[in-house]
């Protein structure tokens, strides 16, 4: 009798966390519809007629672009402004994407195998296009790597829908230096200033209008100010190799052998 009335009262709490369940989908769904779509709908006209606009507009926007512990990208040209959604009926997503191009490569030496590593992450996952050279000691380890890196930065502004929180999320990549920050407006925020705001930031015409989260892109700056500084070290120890200052065993240095090409 006692298992009966267990179970009648398992399968009770199962109907009740059911009908929540399905209340709270129902309240999501209605959420989405009346607040967030319209909102949604509203970012893909406005950028799509911005994307218009800078397809067309002259002259180009121009700009540079400094990669932490790399160099400078210098006069970059926006480009090749698109817009594209997830879906035309029911949008979750909006993204906005451009290139920064100009001719050229940038050239640089990185020492030391984690440096390699963690740059050729970063230039991964930030989808830049670039080539990278090993050197490694008699050992076959791994001492540094020769990078050549295409002038070409692509950027994206995306918005996405966070329903289970009532809100809508902007994603910005490459911005200005690699890496990405995040905001999170409520759909009532999303207004015409708001829009304008964010033309004017997407077309440089005033990049200061948006207090974005950049954390990990300052941690990032700190790590590569660290790094640049260790390279500009080992350049100077390269150049006292060369005078033979410093041994025969630096000689065998990277820069040495190339220069002894």
């Amino acid at each position: 009798m006692a298992s009966l009335d267990t179970t009648k009262k398992q399968h009770y709490q199962r109907q009740i966390m059911a009908q929540a369940a399905e209340t709270r989908t129902t309240h999501l769904d209605l959420v989405y519809r009346e607040r967030i779509l319209p909102k949604m709908e509203f970012i893909h006209q406005t950028l799509g007629k911005l994307v218009e606009q800078l397809n067309q507009s002259e002259p180009a926007i121009k700009l540079n672009y400094f990669i932490e512990g790399l160099g400078r990208l210098e006069n970059l040209i926006q480009s090749n402004y698109q817009i594209s959604v997830d879906n035309q009926l029911e949008i979750n997503e909006v993204k906005l994407k451009y290139r920064c191009l100009s001719d050229g490569e940038l050239n640089v030496y990185i020492e030391g195998k984690k440096n390699v590593d963690m740059y050729i992450e970063l230039l991964t996952e930030n989808k830049l296009k670039f080539k990278g050279k090993l050197t490694k000691d008699d050992a076959d380890f791994v001492t540094g790597a020769k990078f050549i890196i295409t002038r070409y930065v692509p950027v994206t502004f995306t918005f996405k829908v966070d329903v289970q929180n009532a809100m809508i999320d902007l994603r910005i990549q490459n911005y200005d230096t690699l890496g990405e920050a995040n905001m999170q407006f409520s759909p009532e925020s999303i207004t015409d200033d708001l829009m304008k705001n964010l033309a004017e930031y997407i077309s440089r015409r005033n990049t200061g209008l948006f207090s974005l989260d950049l954390s990990e892109i300052e941690r990032r700056r700190i790590r590569a100010k660290v790094l640049y500084e260790q390279q500009q070290r080992a350049a100077e120890l390269e150049a006292a190799d060369k005078r033979g200052a410093e041994g025969e065993q630096r000689k065998k240095g990277f820069f040495t052998r190339l220069m002894g090409r």
